[in-house]
């Protein structure tokens, strides 16, 4: 349970206008397919230390409709298991890309949207996003958990008011000085669900982000800062702690939730014999209101791309990461859970293997939320091949 309202408030800092498509594409309907399977295993610290396999299969199909219109489609499907809920104490998903749409079952979900392309190079884009499609096209860190680190801290981290699948309408201006984004959403998830089922009923939310290509030493670079706010309610969690109510009794409740972030991506070094390949530093720190958003603050640090010249398709990464929750939810669920910040350090190494297959190790080290859990050290093994 605690780990399944967790995923709910993750959402990735880094600005939207990351994921923009440059690209200029021949007209017709394009397809994509990815499949991934997983192999992870517990090899230190607390829970179970059988190895649990699965795998999700991926399609992205754009379907062009006029010159500047366009449908995008995702069908996605999972199954098996996976080193979510092992019982190490971790609070945060250690496998991004196996949480949804269904943690440790099997499960489909589909997101579906409208483009509109308006001018040269702004877009307004409305239906339901899978987030994880944006995540995973950031340069350096990005990947979404098929590609890259596996540890939400760095796949998609938690700020508390983005859900993972999202209904709502998504506006992008690149000029040439920055990119600016402004998407306007259902703040309730939309996994496994349409959207339409009872839209807004909860409340609205705004999220606001610019992005600065930042050149240094000759080499690209992103710094955002990203701003979310939402009307939805919750319960206030200074209320929580007695846990000892009359019968009958309502508990307060604050009417809104905000966000405030600030990232950065960029490369120190490019390769000269393959254009847009290179490695270079990230980082993010975000804070959020901590009542009733679950999250206090976050922060993420570390060095990825593709190290190695002659394979330039090759990539790994190294970074660390820290995630605060709330003090008034610590000291609520304290009776039951003794909740204290997670943090932890991940590393991968993912080679090309011909045109379509990729193999990635990964270890990852966590010092879990759960204080009453030693420190757990989770191996695991990715093959994604593309078609």
């Amino acid at each position: 349970m605690k780990k399944k309202w967790i995923w709910l408030a993750a959402v990735a800092m880094a600005s939207p206008a990351y994921a923009q498509d440059v690209q200029v594409k021949e007209p017709g309907i394009e397809v994509e397919a990815d499949f991934t399977q997983f192999l992870g295993i517990g090899v230190a610290g607390d829970g179970d230390k059988d190895p649990r396999y699965g795998g999700r299969l991926d399609v992205i199909i754009d379907v062009p409709i006029t010159k500047s219109l366009s449908i995008n489609i995702h069908p996605e499907f999972i199954y098996g298991k996976n080193v979510n809920n092992i019982g190490d104490g971790t609070i945060l998903p250690t496998n991004t890309a196996m949480m949804f749409p269904e943690n440790g079952k099997v499960g489909f979900d589909l997101s579906l949207y409208l483009k509109l392309k308006i001018g040269p190079a702004a877009s307004v884009s409305v239906g339901k996003f899978n987030i994880m499609d944006l995540v995973e096209q950031t340069p350096i860190v990005g990947g979404g958990g098929l590609e890259g680190f596996q540890n939400i801290a760095f796949a998609a981290p938690p700020d508390g008011l983005v859900p993972p699948s999202l209904f709502g309408a998504m506006l992008t201006v690149p000029t040439k000085k920055a990119i600016f984004s402004l998407w306007v959403f259902d703040p309730e998830d939309a996994t496994q669900k349409t959207g339409f089922e009872d839209p807004f009923s909860k409340g609205v939310s705004v999220l606001g982000s610019v992005a600065f290509p930042v050149t240094i030493g000759g080499k690209p670079g992103l710094q955002s800062i990203k701003a979310v706010y939402s009307t939805k309610s919750g319960i206030d969690l200074t209320e929580r702690p007695q846990f000892t109510f009359p019968e009958g009794f309502v508990f307060d409740r604050k009417d809104s939730r905000w966000s405030l972030g600030y990232a950065f991506q960029q490369f120190l070094w490019m390769n000269p014999d393959a254009p847009g390949a290179g490695w270079g530093v990230f980082g993010q720190l975000t804070v959020s209101d901590g009542n009733p958003t679950p999250v206090d603050w976050s922060g993420l640090i570390g060095i990825a791309g593709n190290p190695v010249r002659s394979r330039p398709k090759d990539k790994a990464g190294i970074g660390y990461f820290r995630q605060s929750f709330s003090g008034p939810l610590t000291n609520a669920i304290r009776p039951f859970l003794d909740l204290g910040d997670e943090q932890g350090i991940e590393a991968f190494y993912t080679a090309q293997v011909g045109k379509v297959l990729r193999f990635t190790g990964n270890v990852q080290v966590v010092d879990p939320g759960d204080e009453s859990k030693s420190t757990a050290v989770i191996f695991g093994l990715r093959a994604r091949t593309s078609f």
